[in-house]
């Protein structure tokens, strides 16, 4: 995944002892992550190679252990603004399209089209967003419908 609000690159625990990186160094960094809670990366590695179609770019990653909380469809690697830079990447907005080149070879994306039409189904997202509403407002809910049954056999008990 591209983000462009991410200073760094991160990758999983489980993505790298799948590729036998070697061992990782260590770090002091501690990263926060979008929803403002802190990480402490496991290590750091240097100079991962990254293939985006025909080019291949070098990569730093901080790996971090989060295997824990990870819905289907999640992002196992999170390429950020160094990456962007180093892949020399474009987005034109208006277009949208997305363009990474080195030296004379071009890569380009539609990002409409990959939007549209999505490799994978990402309903997982939505799904959890609902979960976390239903769960800060169920307390409002359940509150209501005690409320509604014990008027409701208030009612039926002076009717009877």
């Amino acid at each position: 995944m591209l983000d462009l609000g991410a200073s760094i690159n991160v990758m999983l625990l489980s993505i790298f002892n799948s590729l036998s990186l070697g061992p990782l160094q260590p770090t002091g960094v501690v990263i926060q992550l979008a929803n403002k809670s802190v990480a402490h990366p496991t290590g750091f590695v240097e100079d991962v190679l990254v293939r985006v179609g025909e080019l291949i770019f070098p990569a730093d990653f901080y790996v971090l252990d989060m295997e824990e909380g990870l819905s289907h469809g999640s992002a196992l690697i999170i390429l950020g603004r160094p990456f962007l830079k180093i892949a020399q990447t474009k987005i034109d907005v208006y277009v949208g399209t997305l363009s990474m080149e080195f030296g004379d070879i071009f890569v380009h994306f539609n990002i409409l089209d990959a939007m549209k039409f999505p490799s994978e189904a990402h309903s997982v997202f939505l799904v959890e967003l609902i979960d976390d509403l239903v769960d800060e407002h169920i307390h409002d809910f359940d509150s209501f419908h005690v409320k509604k049954h014990s008027f409701l056999s208030e009612l039926y008990n002076c009717l009877s």
